[in-house]
Formats: C-alpha cells, structure tokens, sequence
C-alpha cells in the first residue's frame, strides 16, 4: 500500500472532506461543518510529500508535475474514491486530496428511500452512508440470503461539487465569491496556457495551440469585464491602462498556487485582455531540457548575452531556468526588471530582486537606471523595446557584470540587426563597436510540437568568437553562417543542425521542423547531408 493511502484511509474514516499536506505542518483533515483536525503532530517536509505523490501519480502526470504544473488525478482507496490536487516547487511540495461521492442505485426493489436510478448522491448521502455502516457494525452483518443475486455493476464516480465558483458571470448566488473566479479554474480544468477575454463574445482558451470557446460560458459584458480586471490590477497599473490604453502585470492566484500574466488593451467594445498561466515554479532543468551550451550561458561571469524568439516560443522560461541557475551558483546580487512578475526566483545563495515595470518604457528605462546604481552582479531585461533601452543593456554588458536581456527577433543574427536598427542613424555606430566587445552570446529559440504530446525547444546559438566579432566590428551579419561553422570549438550550433537533431531523435516530425526553421534551404541540405530521407514537395511545400 502507497504511504499516501494511510492518509486517506484516516481521512475516510474520520468521515472528512478534504485532507492537507503542506511542509511545516502536520496533515490535516478538515471534518463536516468547516472543522479541521491534525492527524499526529509531526512537521511534514517538502521531500516527504514530494514522495508521497511520485508514488502515486499517474505515468501521464508525472512531466506536468515536475514542470510546476498543478495535476488533478483520481485515486481510489477501499470503499472511497478521492481527487488528489499536487503543486511542486523548487522549495515546496503540497497536496489537496477531497473525497469524491458515488453514484448509486437502488440495491433491490424493496431497499428504503432508493434513489432513482442514475441519480447524484452529495455530500449528505455520503455521511449517511458512513452512518448506516456504523450501525451495521454495531448490529453485525445481516442473514445470507440463499441465493445471492449478481453484484452490480461498479456505480459511476461523481464529482462532489468544486469549492470554487465555477457558474456563469452572471450567477451572484454565492456571497463572498468573485463570479467571474470559477473562468480561471475552467482554464485550468481545460489544461489552456491562455485566455483572450473581449466584450461581446464567450471566452476564448488556447489549448495545445489551438483556439477555442469555453463550454458554457456567456459573452461578457463591458461592465462586468472591466469591473472584474480592475480588482485584480494594482491602482497603478490600472490608471495606466487608463492613461494609455494598455496595461501589463501579474496577479497572483494563491487558492490555485499559479500566477496570471495579464495584458490590458483597450478597443472600441471596451476593455479586452489576454492572459497567460504561469507556475509560481520554474519548471525543473530535465523538464525544459535546455542544451548545456545554453545552460551554462547562466555561468558566465560578465558581459551581454542575448535570448531571441518570437511571442510564445518560450524565452520567458529560458530566462527564468538561467536565472535561477545563476542565483544558486554565485553568491552575489541579482535583478530582474520585468514588465509583470511571473515566476519568482528562487534566492538560494543570492540576493534577488524582481521588479516589476508594467510595460511602460519609462519605466522601465527608470528601473534599469536604479538597478545599475545597486551594481548587481547579474542584471536581467525581459523586453528590449526600444533604442535607449538597447542602448542601456549594452553599456551595462560592458560594465563587468552579467547581463541577460530578451529581444523579440525570429533568428539570432534579426536580434542583433534589431539592436542596431533601432538607434539613430549617427548612434549605429556606437552600438555595433557595443556588441562586437561585450556581446558573449546569442540563443535564439523556437517551440515545436512533439508527435506524443507537448512541445519542445530548438535552439540556435551564436557565440562571440573571434570569427564572430571580425564580423561584428565589420557589421557583415551576412557572413556570420560562414563564420559559426569555422568556430564549432565554442558552442555554435545553427537552427537547421538543431532541428534535424531533434527530428533525428524522433522529437519532432520533420515537416514541423522545416516549417518553423527560417533558413528552409539549409534545414533540406542538412537533412540530405545526414541522409534524411525528407522532401518538402511531397507535402506539398517548396522551400
């Protein structure tokens, strides 16, 4: 028997609804009427509980889980059937488990108040049922019949209801609850990453890439919408949005244990809003399986390292795993300036400090200012937008420190052009004398589709060799291709020989990888090199 099965067994028979397991106290069960009681006096731990769940969680679960995820399972215990709700962290571990009733039906045609056939049985029935198992206890089993009739089937499992509000917006029945709070549970329920919510049209959540409404959910309303945005946005944040228009920051689900990225604009229809699901914990080093060349970006002592790709190929991860491999590798002082929070670094034997600038380039510009008076030995930007904030990174990348920056640029040698362009005509010069002296590396990622299920990152990387920054101080980006193959020494590696590794390692299909790699001819000469038997024309497709 699983350890975790003692516990529910001890929920089971105390006749509970829910059973606690968080680090730092002992497991708890909470009883009808609201009471809870300890089960021991004994401190759980993280790695205990964390034990308990691998133990038991389906094979399905298992990557969510260690990515951060929150997993819902089923698990059945004797007479009982239980919902185990498991969060993991890098510095903690709990577990909500509730015990589920049973449908029922009648056990003869003479049994007293049968319920009809296919009906509900709640929470009340379920005490009951515990009581009338008492009394038979208590009476000893009845007589045998002669000839007992076949058992039948095993009735359906039925959910008790959620403690969350799951109702439409326009369901005000339960004082004390948001009616818009069970829209979040109903994202995660659907396992989406994010949700577009405009007036005059249901709900939308985007699911293994795909778009789709919530099921059963009404259009919002203008007032109800903005009404329900504006308690979750600071007063800031919300007379910036506003000021302007639009609006980013974080808010934090604590009931759920995530966090909601969340992007205000402002349209004809009135307040629209796209918001992502991200998990207080960085997802685990072996979940992300991030290259080690890229991994050990985080080791380098000082300079400018750059991560390129477009929205949602997941650089704000890349970004996080980094960081948090520099705060428990050095003991020094680290930043992160971030247009919203998302997930929170770990200090281990850092000091680390996230700021939070809400999209406004000002501000931003202003909090790159003040972080750099603090002399931070690794400084992070999760956005360069805009000249003068280019121009901040890479002096600070030149001033013995490490600094990571994020640029939106669909390859890495676009990241660097993107730098560049952005300054003036008479400032261009500086910039590229800039990045051929303290760049140290550029990684460029893009996300593709597994054929089993979940996604996965290819990585282009450039390294500041000297081949590479002859090119740089002569600004011929397009000798750069040349100039990575003659350094393979210091770790560059080209999208198209990351792609096929990864369609060679059967990750991904390799008309996925040809679609979303920007150089297509080089992807079919490396695969024709590797002798791949792969011809785009057969899809359909000329590269």
């Amino acid at each position: 028997m699983a350890k975790l099965d003692g516990f529910l067994n001890q929920l089971a028979s105390r006749g509970g609804t829910a059973l606690f397991l968080s680090p730092g106290a002992p497991a708890t069960v909470e009883l009808p009427g609201g009471h809870r009681a300890m089960l021991g006096t004994q401190d759980l731990l993280t790695p205990i509980i964390d034990g308990l769940v691998k133990e038991v969680i389906p094979e399905e679960h298992k990557t969510a889980y260690l990515r951060g995820d929150m997993v819902v399972f089923q698990r059945e215990q004797g007479d009982s059937v239980f919902e185990i709700r498991a969060t993991r962290s890098s510095g903690t571990s709990s577990v909500l488990a509730h015990r589920l009733a049973r449908a029922t039906t009648p056990a003869s045609a003479d049994a007293e108040a049968a319920p009809e056939p296919g009906a509900i049985t709640g929470v009340h029935s379920e005490e009951a049922l515990a009581a009338k198992a008492k009394e038979t206890a208590k009476s000893g089993p009845p007589p045998k019949a002669k000839e007992a009739p076949a058992p039948p089937a095993p009735p359906p499992v039925v959910r008790i209801p959620p403690v969350v509000n799951v109702a439409s917006p326009s369901d005000s029945t339960q004082p004390g609850l948001d009616p818009w709070d069970g829209l979040v549970a109903k994202l995660l329920e659907m396992g989406g990453s994010d949700l577009y919510l405009s007036p005059g049209e249901p709900p939308l959540v985007r699911h293994h890439g795909s778009v789709e409404p919530v099921p059963g959910w009404p259009a919002a309303s203008p007032e109800g919408l903005s009404k329900w945005l504006e308690s979750w946005a600071t007063p800031r944040h919300w007379k910036a949005y506003l000021d302007h228009g639009h609006a980013d920051f974080s808010h934090r689900d604590a009931r759920r244990d995530c966090r909601l990225r969340v992007n205000l604009s402002r349209d004809t229809d009135g307040p629209s809003a796209a918001i992502r699901v991200v998990p207080d914990r960085i997802p685990e080093d072996e979940v992300l399986a991030l290259p080690d060349a890229v991994l050990e970006l985080a080791d380098i002592p000082k300079g400018l390292v750059l991560l390129a790709g477009t929205p949602g190929s997941g650089r704000s991860t890349t970004l996080a795993a980094l960081l948090r491999r520099a705060a428990e590798r050095r003991s020094g002082f680290l930043i992160s300036v971030e247009d919203s929070l998302e997930f929170k670094i770990p200090a281990a034997g850092s000091v680390v400090r996230q700021r939070e600038t809400g999209g406004e380039g000002s501000d931003q510009r202003r909090a790159l200012r003040a972080a750099l008076k603090q002399a931070p030995d690794v400084l992070a930007v999760d956005a360069v937008r805009d000249g003068e904030t280019a121009l901040q990174v890479l002096e600070a990348g030149i001033s013995g420190r490490l600094v990571i920056a994020v640029v939106e640029a669909p390859s890495a040698i676009a990241a660097l052009e993107r730098l560049v362009d952005r300054q003036p005509p008479e400032s261009q010069h500086l910039v590229r004398a800039l990045l051929a002296t303290g760049l140290k590396a550029v990684a460029h990622q893009v996300l593709l589709p597994r054929p089993i299920g979940g996604q996965v990152a290819a990585f282009e990387t450039v390294f500041n060799s000297p081949d590479i920054q002859a090119v740089l101080r002569k600004w011929d980006l397009a000798k750069v291709p040349t100039a990575m193959k003659s350094g393979r020494a210091y770790g560059q590696v080209t999208q198209a020989e990351a792609l096929l590794e990864l369609v060679q390692n059967k990750d991904v299909e390799a008309m996925e990888a040809y679609t979303h790699c920007h150089d297509r001819h080089s992807f079919v000469a490396a695969c024709k090199a590797a002798k791949l038997d792969f011809d785009p024309r057969k899809s359909g497709q000329v590269a």
